[in-house]
């Protein structure tokens, strides 16, 4: 067995950082998606109809915040599957339960399903 020598380790200079007593870290708060009468609170998560808070389920939260995301983009079934993270035999029941929540809370911009192809979030 070879043994391999490791030359003597060379010191580097302290370095001294001068202290700045008006510097702060601030994180900038991240903008809410806007989409029509859509606001999405991105850091609460909140989705509103015309100022309004929607009492949506985690699941049609999601669903309805990755077609906002998407809006006006016919999206198939397993894209939005995979967005959603759950198997695409289930997208058709989910977009009718988030469609059904939003019709009851008085909401007019729906998403609908485009024939062949998919669903669309779109007026």
């Amino acid at each position: 067995m070879e043994y391999v020598s490791v030359p003597e380790v060379t010191i580097l200079p302290d370095i001294k950082l001068e202290p700045r007593s008006n510097s702060v870290s601030v994180l900038t708060p991240m903008k809410p998606i806007r989409v029509g009468a859509y606001v999405v609170d991105r850091q609460t998560t909140v989705i509103r109809w015309r100022g309004e808070p929607l009492r949506l389920s985690e699941e049609q939260r999601q669903m309805l915040h990755v077609m906002l995301q998407h809006a006006g983009q016919i999206m198939s079934c397993e894209r939005l599957a995979s967005l959603v993270r759950t198997p695409a035999e289930t997208i058709d029941a989910r977009v009718s339960s988030l469609r059904a929540a939003l019709e009851a809370a008085g909401v007019t911009w729906l998403p609908r399903r485009a024939e062949g192809c998919g669903y669309i979030l779109w007026r």
